[in-house]
């Protein structure tokens, strides 16, 4: 998946799936109160995240559901093929394949696990 790094907001050691994560979503709690973020890892990485929980509790067509899911930190981790093995994306709960939020939502967040840089991305596409 081709998205590009362009504010560089926090950085972890090197290498840490857990690490990361949790800079990602410290920040996203911290600057995005009140929206729901999904976390979105390459095939290999989702082992080195715990899981708190292996159900999502949310209001479906008006009737309280447990989707099946890796939660952790009461969000829903998913792995995502077109990642490329050291990225790690933490992005609204709209389709992570856009890489750059419609207008009004937060935006999304990408976490390079070769260097521990987490940083706003947009997509290749996109305007400044």
């Amino acid at each position: 998946m081709k998205l590009l790094p362009d504010l560089p907001i926090a950085a972890v050691e090197p290498g840490s799936v857990h690490r990361l994560v949790d800079a990602m979503l410290d920040h996203v709690e911290a600057s995005h109160p009140g929206h729901e973020y999904v976390i979105a890892l390459p095939l290999g990485a989702a082992p080195f995240l715990p899981r708190d929980d292996d159900r999502l509790w949310r209001i479906v067509d008006s009737e309280l559901v447990a989707l099946r899911r890796h939660v952790y930190r009461a969000l829903e981790a998913v792995t995502y093929e077109p990642l490329e093995d050291w990225q790690i994306v933490a992005g609204p709960t709209w389709d992570l394949r856009l890489a750059a939020a419609p207008p009004g939502l937060p935006p999304v967040y990408l976490g390079d696990l070769r260097t521990g840089v987490l940083a706003v991305c947009r997509h290749p596409d996109a305007t400044r």
